[in-house]
């Protein structure tokens, strides 16, 4: 399923929230501005002040901010759009999943072999073994013979 990118938010919203901020920040101050001290005084001395300086760092930051955020949602959607496949209605994750499966299964059936293949090598250890063992048995009855017909014939010599 092919996914295309979102269209871009209305810098209509981006004003609306700014300016929500902005009410909200203002209103905060004005509130601090007819709180009292303790000495009698309001705690904010010039909140017009303030105000003015709130509405300048928020328009600020909000200029900044919003080619930020408008970069990094066009590639979040580039990377949905790659993430989900173009040939039917499975996404990569389905497909990581099956390719998983498949791997495990294989590292299992090559354990399998391995494991046949150290039997096998055990086997054919001890079948060597075996031969020299066996080797080693015809030399020695060899051996035994070879000295029995020396004995015969130093026995026949006069």
């Amino acid at each position: 399923m092919t996914s295309t990118p979102r269209p871009r938010t209305p810098p209509v919203w981006w004003v609306l929230f700014a300016v929500g901020l902005l009410v909200a920040a203002a209103g905060a101050v004005v509130w601090l501005g007819a709180t009292n001290a303790p000495g009698g005084r309001p705690l904010i001395e010039n909140p017009g002040g303030i105000i003015a300086v709130l509405v300048g760092g928020v328009l600020s930051l909000t200029a900044v901010i919003i080619p930020k955020l408008n970069s990094i949602r066009d590639a979040t959607a580039a990377t949905q759009h790659h993430v989900v496949n173009d040939h039917g209605d499975r996404v990569l994750r389905d497909d990581m999943d099956e390719l998983l499966r498949i791997a495990r299964s294989t590292e299992r059936r090559v354990e399998a072999v391995e494991g046949a293949q150290r039997g096998l090598s055990a086997d054919i250890g001890g079948l060597r073994q075996e031969n020299r063992d066996d080797r080693r048995a015809e030399s020695d009855r060899f051996a035994l013979l070879e000295g029995r017909v020396r004995d015969i014939e130093h026995k026949e010599r006069p």
